[in-house]
């Protein structure tokens, strides 16, 4: 990158500001690399964004990023790259706030984010995704087991306990009482419960 050669590892994460030449480079005969290049704009948020108080501890990183900038694992919350690798196949919402988990120290937005919606981040992801998943329940067939994955839930237990938890109702509960003429009451709208 730019005039230096340094060796890469998993989880590493590298922010490259604009125009700055680099490449990746494996060894021959290893194990197959995957790099996630995520490109934006200073400006992605908005004018003035990374002005804010909230975000005077990353406001620097644009433009010390013009030589690239290198983060140990330890410096990125785990969670928070798993969001940005799953990115290809979250709506734009939640790929934007992956990008802002990586970027942004965690406390920090996390303050930021609870103070302007009401909700954790990670609440919100759960109501965005429990959203969708209600959505595909009602205009589609499909099985509750790939709507479940689109949404972003590996795990089939974990998506019946986070659509019960906002919903109070199981996704095979929600469809039937849907499909039978009679929707669900919507329960309360909150960060703990969003509306169907």
């Amino acid at each position: 990158m730019g005039d230096r050669v340094e060796e890469y590892a998993p989880a590493d994460l590298t922010l490259i500001g604009p125009e700055t030449p680099h490449t990746y480079q494996s060894v021959p005969g290893t194990i197959r690399n995957e790099a996630i290049v995520v490109q934006f704009r200073r400006d992605f948020l908005g004018a003035g964004f990374f002005d804010r108080p909230e975000f005077t501890g990353v406001a620097a990183l644009p433009e010390r990023s013009a030589r690239g900038l290198s983060f140990p694992p330890s410096a990125v919350e785990p969670g928070a790259l798993r969001a940005l690798a799953a990115g290809g196949t979250m709506p734009p919402p939640e790929r934007t706030l992956a990008l802002v988990g990586v970027l942004v120290a965690p406390a920090s937005v996390s303050r930021f984010f609870r103070r302007t919606t009401g909700a954790t981040i990670t609440g919100y992801l759960t109501m965005l995704r429990i959203s969708a998943a209600c959505r595909l329940l009602r205009e589609t067939d499909r099985a509750v087991s790939a709507i479940a994955a689109d949404c972003g839930y590996a795990n089939l237990s974990t998506f019946n306990r986070r659509f019960r938890e906002r919903t109070g109702m199981s996704p095979r509960e929600y469809r039937a009482h849907w499909s039978s003429g009679t929707s669900p009451d919507p329960p309360p709208v909150g960060p703990d419960r969003i509306p169907v």
